[in-house]
């Protein structure tokens, strides 16, 4: 399942100070950047699950201040970011400076 996120006003312009998130690339709604933080983390999973694709996966983490996530998502499921593809440390990092980047 593929994800659309951006910065708010590269989707509409009235929305100033939001990074939008979207499963269609049609509906979209927005997450407020006041007091948020991306994390990210590069997991190794294990090949052999049934749960899981297996290999290495980046997950980026939004959240406010306390710690309430408002989003998470592997960038290699970003369908409107081809410069996070690929799954590589490199790409994860190029995903949260760009994001990081929206909240300034």
């Amino acid at each position: 399942m593929g994800i659309y996120i951006d910065k708010g006003v590269n989707v509409d312009a009235s929305w100033v100070n939001h990074i939008a998130v979207s499963s269609d690339g049609i509906n979209w709604s927005t997450i407020n950047i006041h007091a948020l933080d991306v994390k990210s983390r590069y997991l190794n999973l294990n090949n052999d699950s049934p749960l899981t694709r297996g290999g290495s996966h980046g997950m980026i983490t939004i959240s406010t201040s306390d710690s309430n996530i408002k989003a998470q998502f592997d960038p290699n499921d970003v369908l409107n970011q081809p410069t996070w593809l690929g799954n590589t440390p490199a790409k994860l990092q190029k995903a949260v400076a760009d994001i990081t980047g929206w909240l300034n």
